[in-house]
């Protein structure tokens, strides 16, 4: 069995997925050793199945955000704006009519509220004058693609970019105007 590691979002899906592969033998390894009490009932195999599809974009943005070839500063705000995405995606999958009769789907719901809440804290992390923003804006194919997406605010969009551009203005535009001199170093 893999173990979930705190500090880890990606070592719940791992945990659960083994455990799902693992279904039959955990469940014939409980019936032998006679310990009905940790027994999961098919409901709970269900939303551990479930919960699978829940964590999978935790678990790849958890790998994108791991890898350490290269500084990924400007990935940031596209792994929130997926996750929120992916949140958004399964409150309305469980918010249909036909999974109203489904009855875990009600108890799935607070550990969701809570799952958002946790990324929210997160997310206000970025709100610093200008790393997470300017990563994104000068990344070279990117721009401002990810801030005219419809769950940004056009008054965000406009502070992000125009704090931006005045940075770049008050700090670099006026080193460009000063040739920088350079010296050979002498041989002796």
């Amino acid at each position: 069995m893999v173990q979930d590691v705190i500090t880890r979002w990606n070592s719940a899906y791992k945990m659960l997925d083994r455990a799902v592969y693992l279904h039959k033998a955990i469940d014939a390894f409980i019936d032998s050793e006679d310990m009905d009490r940790f027994k999961l009932s098919k409901k709970e195999w269900d939303q551990a199945e479930y919960l699978l599809d829940v964590l999978m974009p935790f678990m790849k943005c958890s790998i994108r955000l791991e890898q350490t070839r290269r500084p990924g500063i400007e990935k940031v705000f596209w792994v929130y704006e997926n996750l929120f995405n992916e949140l958004d995606r399964v409150s309305t999958i469980l918010d249909r009519r036909e999974n109203r009769d489904v009855t875990w789907v009600e108890e799935l719901k607070p550990a969701l509220n809570a799952l958002a809440e946790k990324l929210r804290k997160y997310y206000k992390a970025t709100e610093g004058p200008y790393v997470y923003p300017n990563g994104v804006i000068f990344q070279p194919r990117g721009k401002l693609v990810l801030f005219e997406q419809q769950s940004w605010d056009k008054e965000d969009i406009e502070r992000y970019s125009n704090a931006c551009r005045g940075r770049y203005i008050s700090q670099y535009e006026s080193v460009a105007d000063h040739p920088i001199v350079r010296t050979q170093p002498s041989c002796k």
